[in-house]
């Protein structure tokens, strides 16, 4: 780890984290990007590792994968690029279509079907294309503004690529038990999605496009909450930070912020609450990593299939 020692430093820095990350770092994702590495020497293929990342709202999944990208890149010198399912929604007008044609609920952006998955995986397969002297462009969306940035403000990057982190709050989340559908989980499924349509469809898309997505990933790596009660605070706080990183957006793009008051985001993790508390229950079973996380988003723990490597 001491090759990536200053390179740490400055992430820490520039995420504006408490100076005892770096020992959290330290001895949870130093220990699992090892590990990791003994797996990636086992590969007999060419094609980047495609390796999933999942956890709730705000639980710091885009943290975590800066700290093993620069971990895999700075002392075992692969090429790393990071992917978020959130830069992969549908445009606004898109989903107000799908609110339009299949149900209204479908207007806000998160929930299975609210993704463009031709676009991630025709992003993925140049990406794992590239050779040397090649690039790609891979999209943005500004949750700011709820929509897709324009092309000339997508990422170009680089080839070859070896390792493909790809995050999101749903990834790698199976599809539900038709029986479990039937009962609404809070005020939003029993008011608004009485019928049950909503997640009716949900499910189907996690038993068709999201479930032939998520056969492409090799390794899942889970951030397990300790509870869904924690996930309005980590929002909150999110949108906190999306606001002080966005308060020129609606100048430069001529669009207003769509920063959520508290009561917005209270009904927005509403329309995630279902398959966040399923997945809570079923990744860590599913994961080849889970990192274990208390209330303050601190990592207490790294366990590999089951197998406890640290506890404190």
């Amino acid at each position: 780890m001491k090759k990536a020692e200053s390179y740490i430093d400055e992430l820490i820095r520039d995420q504006a984290l408490p100076s005892h990350y770096k020992d959290l770092v330290g001895d949870y994702l130093w220990p699992l990007v090892q590990d990791m590495m003994n797996l990636y020497r086992q590969r007999t293929t060419s094609v980047p590792w495609f390796v999933g990342l999942q956890g709730t709202q705000g639980s710091g999944k885009s943290t975590v994968c800066l700290f093993i990208k620069a971990l895999l890149e700075k002392c075992f010198d692969l090429n790393v690029v990071i992917l978020s399912l959130d830069d992969f929604y549908k445009t606004r007008k898109e989903r107000e279509l799908l609110a339009k044609e299949v149900h209204p609920l479908f207007a806000t952006r998160g929930v299975p079907g609210t993704h463009d998955l031709a676009l991630a995986n025709q992003v993925i397969d140049e990406l794992s294309e590239l050779q040397a002297g090649e690039s790609c462009f891979v999209p943005s969306f500004n949750k700011a503004i709820d929509d897709r940035r324009e092309k000339s403000q997508w990422q170009s990057i680089p080839g070859p690529i070896n390792v493909i982190l790809f995050e999101g709050w749903c990834v790698g989340v199976t599809p539900q038990a038709n029986t479990s559908l039937a009962k609404a989980v809070n005020e939003l499924e029993r008011i608004e999605d009485a019928n049950g349509k909503w997640r009716g469809f949900v499910n189907q898309q996690l038993e068709t496009g999201y479930a032939q997505f998520y056969a492409r990933i090799e390794n899942l790596i889970a951030l397990q909450a300790p509870s869904f009660k924690c996930v309005y605070q980590w929002r909150l706080l999110q949108e906190t930070k999306l606001l002080e990183a966005n308060k020129h957006t609606s100048d430069q793009t001529h669009q207003p912020l769509r920063i959520q008051t508290p009561e917005e985001i209270e009904r927005f993790i509403a329309h995630y609450e279902r398959l966040t508390r399923f997945a809570l229950n079923i990744l860590p079973e599913l994961a080849s990593w889970k990192i274990s996380l208390n209330e303050k988003h601190n990592m207490v723990s790294l366990t590999r299939n089951n197998n406890l490597v640290r506890l404190e």
